[in-house]
C-alpha cells in the first residue's frame, strides 16, 4: 500500500525544519549545498512560492506531510526551481528528512508533486540531476517514468569531493500515458 502523504505549501513557520534538515549528514551528502546562515536561508524562502500559477517566481516548494499516524508530520519537501515558461521546463526536487527514506514517502510525494505540476502550469518537461551514486533516488524517478538522458561527469562538488549528476528527464506526454 502506498505511504499516506498530503502535500501542502511552506508556511512560515516550516523555515526552521527545514533548515535544520539542510544541515543532516544525509541531506548533505547527496546535494552540493553551500553553507549557509539561517537568514540567508530565509533571505532565499522569500524567492519561493507555493502557488504554482504565480509567475513572479521561478521556484516553487511544497511540505510533504505523512499522514500514517494520526497527526500530519513533516518528512521533507518537494520543489520546482529553474523553471522556464519559455522553454517549458523545469527542474524538480526533493528531499525526505533521514528517518523517513525507505518508506515510500519519496514515491508518492513526487508522483502527487509531478501530477500538480502538470495539472498547473504549461510545462512541458520536468528534469531532475542526481547525484549517480544516490541509487534510491535514481530508482524513484526510473519508478515515476522519468528517463536517464544521460551523465554529467563531475559536474557537482559535494562535500570537497567532485562527483557524478545523472540528468533525467520526463515529458508531459510520457506522463499523462503512465499516469
Amino acid at each position: 500500500m502506498p505511504a499516506a502523504i498530503r502535500l501542502r505549501p511552506v508556511r512560515g513557520t516550516d523555515s526552521a525544519l527545514l533548515f535544520a534538515w539542510r544541515q543532516e549528514d544525509e541531506t548533505k551528502r547527496y546535494n552540493p549545498l553551500e553553507p549557509v546562515s539561517y537568514a540567508e536561508f530565509l533571505e532565499r524562502r522569500v524567492l519561493e512560492s507555493g502557488d504554482l500559477t504565480d509567475h513572479t517566481v521561478d521556484t516553487y516548494r511544497y511540505m510533504i506531510d505523512a499522514l500514517d499516524s494520526g497527526e500530519p508530520e513533516p518528512v521533507g519537501s518537494v520543489s520546482l526551481k529553474s523553471v522556464s515558461r519559455r522553454m517549458g521546463l523545469g527542474e524538480l526536487g526533493y528531499a525526505l528528512t533521514a528517518s523517513a527514506q525507505g518508506q515510500g514517502y519519496g514515491t508518492a510525494a513526487v508522483r502527487a508533486w509531478i501530477a500538480l505540476i502538470f495539472e498547473h502550469t504549461t510545462l512541458e518537461r520536468l528534469f531532475a540531476l542526481v547525484a549517480a551514486e544516490n541509487l534510491a533516488s535514481c530508482k524513484l524517478l526510473e519508478r515515476l517514468g522519468f528517463t536517464r538522458e544521460g551523465c554529467l561527469r563531475q559536474h557537482y562538488v559535494i562535500e570537497g569531493r567532485r562527483v557524478d549528476e545523472v540528468f533525467y528527464g520526463l515529458m508531459r506526454s510520457e506522463w499523462k500515458s503512465s499516469s
